[in-house]
């Protein structure tokens, strides 16, 4: 008895110890994660009102995808860097922006840059909302929604904020409070690959 008392008591020490070191691991991760996320936001208050230029590594953190996205140094439209974005072939595939810092209302458009290596045609949806777009129960006619077709090589382009503002149907969006930018391809029949570069805040002067 004396023995299988001893042999209870050790189990006990070594499931407590694992228990101990998983907890110990969630939170070295967790915290990991949010040291990332934390980085990244001041980057990105520093970078603006360029929204995104991919030479940092952290960057890859401000968006998030069901497909797979990674910062890639073999295509670039400046810098050295963009982001490599594997859209499937769901019916929606998106690569989304988390957050989105500063003030748009004093800009005059939104520039952007996609290379397609393929020489196929890719059609990409493009929408915008801000914060408020919630309360309009996240409708279509509530938000920006625009589609780019990609031709072989780098294309850019430029959204003007007025048509942003007016996107909603029944009211102006608050281009002091963009919430989302999403890129997303719809019904692919085999999964393709774009990079993305250069996204930023223009001055007409």
């Amino acid at each position: 008895m004396l023995l299988l008392g001893k042999v209870d008591a050790n189990n006990k020490k070594t499931e407590n110890s694992i228990k101990i070191s998983v907890i110990a691991i969630l939170v070295i991760i967790t915290s990991y994660q949010f040291f990332l996320s934390l980085t990244d936001e001041y980057i990105a208050a520093r970078q603006f009102p360029v929204l995104a230029s991919f030479e940092t590594p952290f960057e890859i953190n401000r968006w998030r995808t069901d497909g797979e996205i990674s910062i890639s140094n073999k295509v670039w439209e400046n810098g050295n860097s963009s982001l490599k974005i594997e859209f499937t072939t769901k019916m929606y595939s998106p690569v989304t922006m988390r957050y989105s810092l500063g003030k748009w209302g004093e800009y005059d458009s939104l520039k952007l840059s996609f290379f397609n290596p393929d020489t196929a045609d890719l059609k990409i949806e493009c929408r915008i909302h801000d914060n408020e777009h919630r309360k309009h129960n996240n409708a279509y006619s509530d938000r920006f929604n625009r589609s780019f077709v990609l031709e072989n090589g780098w294309n850019t382009f430029a959204i003007s904020l007025n048509d942003l503002r007016n996107a909603p149907s029944t009211r102006k969006m608050n281009l002091n409070r963009i919430k989302q930018i999403s890129f997303f391809s719809m019904s692919l029949p085999a999964a393709r690959t774009a990079y993305l570069d250069d996204i930023l805040l223009v001055k007409k002067d």
